[in-house]
């Protein structure tokens, strides 16, 4: 049997401007490696940044010659061990971390990676052949396309969100630089527990979609000089209990502005780049904590797919694509002007690209 997939291959030059690309080619089905293996009918695919990074030869590590991307949902269709037949059929979100332990700050000997760089097969292609741990039953109030959204995005929100800043009810929460994935999914998250929350941006319009769609309390633009006293304003002098950041650069020092004495702010990323004077006076007077965090544990993933199901959470997506359209969308994602995920919708594409 052969499918097609896209593999990850260098260039010399690019109409992007790309040191990588996805190339489209017709591949063999994978097959089982092990008895704990099963094989997935993928159905949607969801971008994340690293794809552009890798494109931009910006990401470590690059490996060319294997299947791009890794989130997805998907329909068990084949298993290696009978015993996991009753699968057969279902429908799935993967969970595309390999090879993590239950320690958390631990790492599997064997090698732990994400999908979709090799040695790690991606996502980007009909059919992927994955560990059956990795599996977690798709949400019933959820479309193919909404569920391939939820893995990386989702999973690096919950670990921010309730692992590092244990965000609980009534608490106050900023989360800012809403847009990204998975900004979106820490207010959604944030908002389902309770939290009261506030976000930030520099795109106003932005702002006016977290509050009328993701149901936050208000925001503030952070190109403003003064947002972080705009920002009190709305809270009535209220400080915050938790700062959810992706964005770090200069305005680190406003979030410790904004926080209360004993508080946290969970870091997941850093858009905007180093915070090259950061206020350390300040935050270690306030007992502020600074929490880096990082993608998350297998078991994290579990909760928050058992979370999303409790709340009926869905997922926001920006755009859905052709399978075809790839680098398309990839570009797409360099322009910041989405607010969601970014989606390829494989299911949908010509069932004629897989022959016998």
């Amino acid at each position: 049997m052969v499918m097609k997939a896209f593999i990850l291959r260098s260039c010399n030059s690019h109409k992007f401007n790309w040191k990588y690309f996805p190339s489209l080619e017709p591949i063999a089905l994978p097959t089982f490696n092990n008895q704990s293996d099963v094989l997935v009918a993928l159905s949607a695919a969801s971008l994340n940044r690293r794809e552009l990074w890798i494109c931009k030869g910006l990401y470590p590590n690059i490996v060319e010659g294997g299947i791009f991307g890794a989130d997805a949902s998907g329909v068990v269709v084949s298993v290696a061990n009978k015993r996991n037949e009753s699968l057969i059929g279902k429908k799935v979100v993967i969970n595309p971390l390999v090879n993590l332990l239950s320690d958390e700050e631990k790492k599997n000997p064997f090698g732990f990676g994400v999908l979709g760089l090799a040695p790690f097969t991606g996502t980007f292609s009909q059919f992927v052949v994955v560990p059956v741990d990795v599996l977690k039953e798709k949400p019933n109030h959820l479309s193919s396309i909404q569920a391939a959204a939820i893995p990386l995005a989702g999973l690096t929100a919950w670990r921010a969100v309730f692992t590092k800043a244990n965000v609980k009810e009534n608490q106050r929460i900023l989360i800012t630089g809403i847009g990204s994935g998975v900004s979106i999914f820490a207010a959604q998250f944030a908002v389902a527990a309770g939290a009261q929350v506030f976000v930030t941006s520099t795109n106003d319009a932005k702002i006016e979609r977290a509050i009328n769609e993701l149901h936050v309390i208000g925001g503030v633009n952070t190109q403003n000089n003064s947002w972080s006293s705009e920002l009190l304003t709305k809270t009535n002098g209220e400080l915050f209990d938790a700062v959810i950041d992706g964005v770090a650069g200069q305005l680190v020092n406003n979030y410790i502005k904004v926080l209360r004495p004993g508080s946290i702010i969970s870091m997941y990323g850093a858009s905007a780049g180093r915070s090259r004077q950061l206020n350390i006076q300040s935050l270690f007077l306030k007992n502020i904590e600074l929490r880096g965090t990082s993608l998350g544990t297998d078991q994290e993933f579990a909760d928050m797919i058992d979370f999303i199901n409790q709340k009926q959470i869905i997922p926001i997506v920006d755009k859905t694509y052709n399978f075809y359209d790839l680098e398309n969308a990839i570009n797409d994602m360099d322009t910041n002007n989405h607010m969601g995920k970014l989606i390829i919708d494989i299911e949908s594409c010509d069932k004629q690209i897989l022959s016998k």
